[in-house]
């Protein structure tokens, strides 16, 4: 989950901005929201049990 998180950010960071700089700053954010994201999930799901 990590790896893809870590692929699709850098595909987006590249395709939305026009310099490296840029689209390693915007990587970086939607790797750090996709990995909290999923993170906060997995959190919010855990009192629930696995059928």
């Amino acid at each position: 989950m990590i790896g893809l998180a870590g692929l699709l950010s850098a595909f987006l960071g590249v395709l939305w901005r026009d310099t490296p700089k840029e689209a390693a700053r915007l990587g970086l954010r939607i790797f750090l929201a996709l990995t909290t994201a999923a993170v906060l999930a997995g959190w919010l799901m855990y009192p629930y049990p696995a059928r």
